[in-house]
């Protein structure tokens, strides 16, 4: 069973991208219970969520938050809008950085943690109303790979090497282990 997740119409097609995102600059939710069928090609079983942004004004503002909390958590959320050709061409971008130590240590890499966040999000919006009665939206969500250790986001930069060292346990002796299975 599933739930169905869009954002400005958009469906997310995985779970774990619903999961793994920061929602940014919202406007509106709307949340429908029961099976709502297919939304982007998925399942949506229990029901479908779906959020709304804000969209670019003409009218000029600028927001920013900064919060600090427990696991050296830090996020900073950056958001301006107004336009760039008066009545006919408005902007909205929208920043959030966040970072956060996880709550059990890496023993294989002391740099970061298992269950760390290292999110960055970028979401730039262009609102065109060339006429009264004709209007295009044209929005850009930009996340990189950040550092993030977890369940739902592995990323393993070098190969799996073909040996490893153990101990043995009989002897207290390093031993060099072979992956190939042929040494099964």
């Amino acid at each position: 069973p599933s739930v169905g997740v869009s954002v400005d119409g958009a469906s997310h097609g995985i779970s774990s991208i619903s999961a793994l995102s920061n929602y940014l600059d919202v406007e509106t939710v709307e949340v429908e219970r029961g099976p709502v069928g297919a939304d982007g090609e998925k399942a949506a079983n229990l029901g479908r969520i779906s959020i709304q942004t804000k969209r670019p004004t003409f009218t000029p503002s600028a927001s920013a938050a900064l919060t600090f909390g427990e696991l050296n958590t830090v996020i900073a959320t950056a958001a301006l809008t107004g336009p760039i050709i008066d009545d006919k061409l408005a902007v909205r971008l929208t920043v959030n950085r966040e970072t956060a130590d996880g709550p059990y240590k890496n023993k294989n890499d002391t740099h970061y943690t298992w269950r760390n966040t290292d999110r960055t999000n970028v979401r730039a919006q262009l609102l065109f109303t060339p006429t009264p009665k004709f209007e295009a939206l044209v929005s850009l969500d930009y996340t990189p790979t950040g550092r993030e250790i977890c369940e739902n986001c592995f990323a393993f930069p070098t190969k799996t090497p073909e040996t490893y060292d153990w101990i043995n346990p009989a002897t207290g002796l390093a031993c060099p282990r072979t992956l190939r299975p042929d040494s099964y």
